[in-house]
């Protein structure tokens, strides 16, 4: 988490989550072809890595489209990532259930595949501060 922080501090935090994502469709295929569970130990340093990633700079990143309101950055951060948690672990419990849980992995690397394409198809908007009357596109807001 501190080796990803300092570079989050020096560098672009996108691209350090999007190699963050990129490990994680990596990890999951990986988990599709595991056939003992011994084979999952040596996966779950991909597995750290991406929780460091995720834990450590994606907090940072959401401050920074709402730099004049850090607290409210950091709770929807937190507030989502605890919705998509209970989201997933139901949405893991009812696909294991009916098809197996190589299926899960299948769907989440499939997911986060997605999840890839669409953080290299996004560019980080203008920062709106408080106050400031123009809009994200930096065109002056109607009012």
């Amino acid at each position: 988490m501190f080796f990803f922080g300092m570079l989050a501090s020096k560098g672009d935090q996108a691209r350090i989550i999007r190699t963050g994502v990129t490990l994680a469709v990596v990890y999951y295929a990986l988990l599709t072809l595991v056939g003992a569970p011994w084979q999952v130990y040596p996966l779950q340093i991909l597995s750290a890595a991406i929780t460091a990633v995720t834990m450590g700079v994606a907090i940072t990143f959401f401050q920074s489209y709402l730099p004049d309101l850090p607290g409210t950055a950091t709770n929807l951060y937190s507030n989502a990532s605890r919705i998509g948690s209970t989201i997933g672990y139901l949405l893991f419990g009812t696909l294991a259930t009916g098809f197996g849980h190589r299926t899960v992995f299948h769907v989440c690397a499939a997911l986060s595949l997605i999840a890839l394409v669409l953080m290299y198809a996004y560019r980080h908007p203008s920062v709106v501060r408080l106050g400031d009357k123009r809009g994200p596109d930096s065109s002056p807001i109607a009012g």
